[in-house]
């Protein structure tokens, strides 16, 4: 199950991902029609239908360091833009978030409904965009049929997986809702970036293409 792992701890950790950013948007109190586009094309490019499908092929897993880059690209496949500090709180956020959730389940079976809890919140993050609602439904699909009917010793092995990907990472003791309504985390002056200041489709477009070349099997990253 060492090769199955991936798609669990992507999902989980763009549904966290989603979240935060959610937040600081409300909190910095940028546009509604900013914030819609941000998590929209977050979201489109996330559930890419040849990009979902290289992910649920088996492979092994990455490194924590080759995983950021993939979500770093992500998430400059809109028109938002964090500089490298604010990237890196925002992905040791979602690590401590996912780790803080895997820790606490009473059995390795309980982290597909982790993962299932995580795409239901991505879902309602979709909802406004009718487009993404067959790439949700295709997700919801593939993590049903390659995990409803693994076995208990499969689920261990999984679940090991995961805690090997995120072996040594401490979780703070702190509220993880404050923090992220606070400036602690990044400011608006480094999250969003003006479409006519370089953040334009064509720019979204390359950031997409990067995203696959990060992707499975590609570039030495497992």
């Amino acid at each position: 199950m060492a090769d199955r792992a991936l798609p669990i701890i992507f999902i989980n950790l763009s549904g966290e991902m989603i979240y935060v950013i959610q937040q600081r948007l409300e909190a910095q109190n940028i546009s509604e029609d900013k914030s819609r586009k941000v998590i929209q094309d977050i979201i489109s490019t996330m559930l890419n239908d040849q990009f979902i499908k290289e992910l649920f092929e088996p492979q092994h897993m990455y490194s924590r360091s080759a995983m950021q880059s993939v979500f770093e690209k992500l998430v400059h496949s809109s028109i938002m833009r964090l500089n490298s500090n604010s990237m890196s709180k925002l992905y040791d956020l979602m690590l401590m978030v996912f780790k803080y959730q895997v820790v606490n389940c009473e059995n390795p079976e309980e982290i597909l409904l982790v993962t299932l809890n995580h795409m239901d919140a991505i879902k309602n993050c979709a909802k406004p965009y009718p487009e993404l609602k067959e790439k949700v439904e295709n997700v919801y699909s593939l993590l049903i049929s390659n995990y409803k009917d693994m076995s208990h010793e499969d689920y261990q092995c999984l679940y090991k997986c995961i805690e090997v990907f995120l072996k040594d990472l401490n979780i703070r003791h702190t509220n993880c809702a404050k923090d992220i309504m606070t400036s602690k985390l990044f400011t608006i002056n480094e999250l969003i970036e003006d479409k006519l200041a370089g953040a334009n489709l064509s720019d979204r477009k390359k950031n997409v293409k990067k995203l696959f070349h990060l992707s499975i099997k590609r570039n030495g990253l497992h």
